[in-house]
């Protein structure tokens, strides 16, 4: 992963992060004899910018596109076993499950999502009510709303986090709702979160903000029954959160879809996906992995003591 600058021991880097820094980023950034009030270079006092933006960059190669899914809607028609089809045809439409988890990214809050559909939208919600709302966040029924009321609550600063409400605030946050949202319009954020990708969803458990669910089985019965508190969060809750009476058939063939969207390279942490030993604090030492990948990394129920 480090290529040149690894160091033969396999400890360490041949270089240091300022020749790093100065070969990447503009002098301006980096090159200065002043300092910081409490003594620090102006190279110092950057690197977190540094940091982040190199971190933004490598993630930006994270692309997992090869599951069986990809494989099929490149043209592989043998890339998906007949409960998997089935399972993908409930997921687009008994299911309603594509209505959120959509586009290459199986999520409502992907970039490319939010540049067709803008950042904020109209739409009607479980009372039936129309309601302006942030895109690609939804309350879904998880937990009671007031308990915990999601992208609808303040900052540190005291200001929204909800992009609609500051709108309506007149704050400019760049929507282009039309008409424009008003001083007095309802407004349906409390107790909505973001929609994940369920990309490799198969291993990303356990599940929902509150990580109450810890298999995908789990997850498939919530949407099935409609959710857990759908008549307590009926003022904010997503239109499509209602009682499915999916068969045992339909839910098992779902959940086969589900895990079709694994990739294996990101299962067994191989190129891009592998990574050097990873230290974490107050928890365990991750080894190091190699392009060619290690050990199959496991669902989250299988860790669960019997």
């Amino acid at each position: 992963m480090l290529g040149s600058v690894a160091d033969p021991s396999g400890k360490g880097l041949t270089t240091t992060y300022a020749s790093m820094i100065s070969a990447a980023f503009l002098p301006r950034y980096w090159n200065s004899a002043a300092t910081t009030a409490d003594g620090h270079s102006l190279m110092e006092a950057n690197f977190s910018l540094f940091w982040g933006l190199a971190l933004q960059c490598y993630e930006s190669t994270l692309v997992s596109n090869d599951s069986p899914f990809d494989q099929f809607a490149d043209g592989n028609a043998g890339a998906l076993t007949a409960t998997q089809k089935s399972g993908m045809s409930v997921f687009m439409g008994k299911g309603h499950c594509n209505e959120c988890h959509t586009g290459a990214e199986f999520t409502a809050e992907s970039v490319g999502n939010l540049a067709k559909t803008g950042l904020i939208s109209r739409m009607q919600m479980g009372n039936g009510k129309l309601a302006v709302y942030d895109v690609g966040f939804y309350n879904i029924g998880v937990r009671p709303t007031a308990e915990d009321i999601g992208v609808g609550a303040k900052n540190t600063l005291g200001l929204p986090m909800s992009l609609t409400r500051l709108a309506q605030s007149g704050a400019n946050v760049g929507t282009t709702l039309k008409p424009p949202i008003s001083p007095t319009e309802r407004v349906a954020v409390d107790g909505a979160f973001k929609v994940p990708s369920v990309r490799n969803v198969e291993l990303t458990g356990p599940y929902f903000h509150a990580g109450g669910m810890a298999t995908l089985e789990q997850v498939v019965d919530f949407y099935s029954r409609g959710g857990d508190f759908h008549e307590a969060n009926i003022d904010n809750l997503d239109p499509h959160i209602e009682n499915l009476a999916l068969s045992a058939t339909e839910k098992t063939n779902l959940v086969a879809f589900l895990k079709s969207l694994t990739d294996e390279r990101v299962r067994f942490a191989k190129a891009p996906f592998d990574h050097p030993q990873l230290v974490i604090p107050n928890g365990p030492t991750i080894p190091a992995v190699g392009k060619d990948g290690g050990a199959a990394t496991q669902p989250f129920a299988s860790t669960l003591a019997p």
